[in-house]
């Protein structure tokens, strides 16, 4: 092995990973163990040369209003809408131009609700009406990595209902944790 790359390297070559790789593994362990809270989002970052890798997850009562799947046409038309803005990472993330961003692949958007409907006459289950979430993981390659600094998420204008973010980040600087609300909805890495 090659003593004379930094320790981060050395661990990373050690391991057999990229660091993006390391990076979902640990957020995926931290976004499984929060809690549910209305009004709280989450938000993981990772930030590895010019690779991003953003995972969102928010509660389905701020994205759309209800947390059960939809009865009306009016209910699916809001489901529809919260899918169309999550799906544009770059904007929701507030991905500043400067850095050139572009997704790497499709938002990959998981919900209770998008699934396919219970079959008519199926049985209800007492998890039916309990809370749900959007999770959202988001790729992009940048090409001006040095100019992504920060974001300004537009979460809190897409999604009223969100009183606070909580964002836990991993970039050059090193690990970062920060609670961003529309006060203050500027995050720095």
């Amino acid at each position: 092995m090659d003593n004379s790359a930094p320790a981060t390297i050395r661990r990373r070559r050690a391991v057999g990973l990229p660091a993006s790789g390391l990076l979902a593994i640990a957020f995926a362990a931290t976004a499984a163990a929060a809690p549910h809270q209305h009004g709280v989002a989450t938000l993981a970052l990772a930030l590895d040369g010019g690779q991003l890798r953003a995972e969102l997850s928010l509660p389905a009562r701020d994205a759309v209003g209800f947390e059960r799947r939809p009865r009306n046409d009016a209910e699916r038309g809001k489901l529809a809408a919260a899918r169309d803005r999550l799906a544009d990472g770059a904007t929701l993330l507030g991905l500043p131009s400067a850095a050139r961003c572009a997704a790497s692949a499709p938002a990959e958007i998981r919900s209770e609700l998008l699934g396919p409907a219970p079959a008519p006459g199926g049985h209800k289950h007492a998890h039916d009406d309990e809370h749900a979430d959007f999770d959202v993981v988001y790729a992009f390659v940048c090409a001006e990595p040095g100019a992504l600094s920060g974001l300004e998420p537009a979460l809190f204008k897409s999604f009223p209902g969100l009183k606070q973010i909580r964002v836990q980040s991993i970039g050059p600087k090193g690990p970062k944790r920060a609670t961003i609300t529309p006060a203050r909805a500027r995050f720095d890495f």
